[in-house]
């Protein structure tokens, strides 16, 4: 039986095998500037032909932005409602940009924190959370196996500590994330919480026995783990935690500072001889998540724009606003706004850029400008740690090292929380994309090898 370890990550996802040696990772995207890490992204078409990784940003931008936006209401079903012992029919209907050529989809492991979440349609075919899955770890596993030139047969998928504080709702993402590793061909699957998978990749590699702190903080969650290992013995979890926060809210934080750029705060008229009115907030708000942002190309809410923008007081803006929308512009804004917060982790000083028809942004932002509007987390942060901590049976001092790995882990703000809490001495870092894959890998040969 073949094996490797997959980390199905928010971002990006790796896949990798040990030999009880060394750890091999796998070309998963040539065409991504570090290829062992494959963008956990999908674009659709409406033949329903799936392109995974960075060619689907690459396409999505080529086919979308620029283009018309036009929404028309379309039946997607009917749905019972059993009222009193009466069954009644409904009809169901959605707004749908029926122009697009595609459908572009991100972030798709959040998905797994919503218990309401079922699934989507994407041109009348219903894609289930697993379905969606399954693609991306599809396309990982065979180009793998390309570079294997064998098939692959079992898997240890990393998951976060909690994708919900309902048992439940957590119950349903790991079957959802089983279904998908199924169809995607893999006979054997199990799980290693990711935090956990990470200490495995320290493990390996220290010889002394050590009480270690996991500081897993990715782009969709932020996990804890206290473990011990080193040693000749394998390594022994001890307590984990996890905190509802993830890189992506950074970058919707970032994002929304730009919203002035795009109507709020300005003033309309909604209707002949109304009184001013502030432009509504529910209108902006969208513009945090690329994903919804489209829905403001619907009859209803692009009445309200062209209205602001024949009666508003200040019509740049909500020019700008219409631009954004009608091109298709929210998914390259978004990534500005994750370029800034990389470029803030290593540098006190950035530029938020964003130049189109319509929209033209130069602000300066600095570092402990971004600081400041994430400052609060780091109450629940430090919540979570004395939660975790407790668990645990320690104090501060009585932790080794601590492991900080994940994207978001290298902001300064979080680095200092840490140094400051355990002492700088203590605080590692690791790989921030692929120590977790590394150490499902160890944990899958550790299973799995015959």
């Amino acid at each position: 039986m073949t094996e490797a370890g997959i980390d199905f990550g928010t971002t990006n996802s790796s896949l990798a095998q040990f030999d009880g040696r060394q750890v091999r990772y796998f070309r998963l995207d040539p065409s991504n500037k570090d290829p062992r890490l494959l963008p956990s992204l999908i674009y659709i078409t409406r033949d329903h032909q799936a392109t995974i990784g960075f060619d689907a940003a690459r396409q999505y931008i080529a086919e979308n932005v620029g283009r018309p936006v036009r929404y028309e209401k379309r039946l997607v079903g009917m749905v019972e409602l059993d009222l009193s012992d009466v069954l009644f029919q409904q009809e169901v209907y959605a707004y749908e940009d029926v122009e697009a050529p595609g459908r572009f989809l991100q972030s798709v492991k959040t998905v797994l924190r919503d218990e309401a979440y079922q699934g989507t349609f994407i041109f009348k075919r219903h894609y289930t959370p697993s379905d969606l899955i399954a693609l991306i770890l599809q396309q990982a596993k065979a180009q793998a196996e390309a570079e294997l030139e064998a098939p692959l047969d079992a898997v240890v998928l990393g998951r976060p500590v909690i994708f919900s504080h309902d048992p439940a709702v957590d119950a349903a993402a790991e079957a959802q994330l089983v279904q998908a590793a199924r169809q995607a061909g893999f006979k054997e699957v199990s799980f290693e919480k990711e935090p956990v998978a990470a200490a495995y990749a320290y493990h390996v590699q220290t010889e002394q026995r050590q009480t270690a702190l996991v500081f897993d903080f990715g782009g969709g969650t932020l996990d804890f783990t206290v473990v011990r290992l080193g040693g000749t013995q394998p390594p022994e979890v001890i307590a984990t935690e996890g905190v509802l926060l993830g890189g992506d809210d950074i970058d919707r934080r970032i994002v929304r500072t730009m919203e002035k750029y795009f109507g709020a705060g300005t003033t309309f008229r909604p209707g002949l001889g109304r009184q001013e009115l502030p432009f509504p907030e529910y209108i902006t708000r969208h513009i945090q998540d690329w994903q919804t942002l489209l829905e403001l190309a619907t009859v209803e809410n692009a009445e309200v724009i062209e209205t602001a923008l024949r009666t508003g007081n200040n019509p740049l803006k909500i020019r700008a606003l219409r631009s954004l929308v009608n091109n298709n512009l929210g998914f390259p804004l978004r990534n500005e706004a994750e370029r800034l917060k990389i470029e803030l982790s290593d540098q006190l000083y950035g530029v938020f850029r964003f130049n189109a028809e319509d929209i033209r942004i130069s602000e300066a932002y600095t570092r402990m400008r971004l600081e400041n509007q994430i400052r609060q987390t780091l109450v629940s942060i430090n919540d979570g740690l004395d939660e975790l901590l407790r668990k645990a049976g320690l104090k501060n001092h009585q932790l080794d090292v601590v492991l900080r790995t994940g994207g978001s882990a290298s902001i300064p703000l979080y680095i200092g929380l840490l140094e400051e809490r355990f002492g700088r001495e203590k605080v590692v870092a690791q790989d921030a994309f692929t120590s977790i894959t590394a150490g499902l890998a160890i944990a899958a040969h550790e299973r799995y090898a015959a």
